[in-house]
């Protein structure tokens, strides 16, 4: 998959804790898209969440994501920096975010639609 020409890279919802805009942005703070995942509820099938790794690190981050029909995504385990957005027509309501004593940030993804 060919995540530099994908549009949906270029918008300006991407968040890491702090927005990050489009791409030339990306760039100037030394992201690369390495990887991109959609992260889809376990019960329904629904889009809920976008993630594109942008870094690699050694820290591990865990991300579940909170479907509206009640249900939730399986586990997305990643090492490195992230960048996150809502998929079309949904909107992340809350995003609890903790680090466990192993040091890994478990990060759950509530989301609702638009």
């Amino acid at each position: 998959m060919n995540m530099m020409n994908r549009g949906k890279y270029s918008g300006d919802s991407w968040a890491l804790m702090t927005p990050v805009e489009g791409e030339v942005e990306r760039e100037k703070r030394g992201y690369k898209l390495l990887e991109d995942r959609t992260i889809k509820c376990a019960d329904c099938g629904k889009k809920l969440v976008e993630v594109v790794k942008v870094t690699e690190q050694e820290f591990k981050k865990t991300i579940k994501a909170i479907c509206p029909c009640g249900g939730s995504s399986f586990i997305y385990e990643v090492l490195g920096q992230t960048l996150m957005q809502p998929a079309e027509g949904m909107i992340i309501e809350d995003m609890p975010t903790e680090v466990d004593d192993d040091n890994v940030m478990h990060i759950t993804v509530k989301v609702i639609k638009e």
